[in-house]
């Protein structure tokens, strides 16, 4: 790897560290967002509690947080799948393990979405809006909706991809979100609407897997 791509992926994390949705709350409604809400300093607490103007900035922001480093390591280095599934990963973990909050950040998903949308143009980003919309219809749980997304491009990247460095790159994203949602997953399984929970009671039907 030479030092020029080193410096790019360098700059690929420190920049999506930066919190855009936290200073944007700030320099519009001088608030500190994660004194809101589920504490989380990304562009859904931007919306809900530092103004519409502060959360749909602070969307494209993490959005091209993910696209752009992407972009610049498919069009830079082209034939380099090491330095991709890098950038795109650093990217995520950059926004969720920002080095200006003590390696604390947001929940990733924008990010995420801005990655799976340079990644494979549209296809990704609205099949995840079909599917959390099918999800909201139905009343199973957002998260799920979420989590059954990152199975489908995780598998969509091994099939199509075929590139060892950008699936595990995928994996570890995927991992990132989810971990991210650990609190709130745990949450929806105990859920009467949880959709993995009537799957797992109707695979193991005498198994009290989660509490009620």
């Amino acid at each position: 790897m030479s030092l020029y791509q080193i410096f790019f992926l360098i700059l690929v994390y420190l920049i999506s560290s930066i919190p855009f949705s936290l200073l944007l709350a700030k320099v519009f409604n001088g608030i500190d967002i994660r004194r809101f809400g589920d504490g989380n300093p990304g562009a859904a607490n931007a919306w809900h509690y530092g103004g519409k103007i502060a959360g749909l900035l602070g969307l494209c922001f993490d959005i091209s947080k993910g696209s752009i480093p992407v972009l610049v390591a498919q069009n830079y280095w082209r034939d380099s799948e090491l330095v991709l599934a890098l950038a795109a990963t650093l990217a995520v973990s950059g926004h969720a393990y920002s080095l200006y909050l003590n390696f604390n950040g947001g929940k990733a998903l924008a990010v995420t979405a801005g990655v799976f949308l340079a990644l494979s143009g549209y296809f990704f980003p609205l099949l995840w809006l079909f599917i959390v919309g099918v999800c909201c219809f139905f009343d199973i749980p957002f998260v799920e909706g979420v989590v059954m997304t990152l199975i489908l491009v995780i598998i969509h990247t091994i099939i199509v991809f075929k590139s060892w460095y950008l699936s595990l790159g995928v994996i570890t994203i995927s991992l990132i979100v989810i971990l991210k949602h650990l609190k709130v997953l745990s949450l929806a399984l105990k859920s009467n609407f949880s959709l993995f929970r009537k799957i797992t009671h109707l695979i193991l039907p005498k198994t009290n897997n989660f509490p009620e």
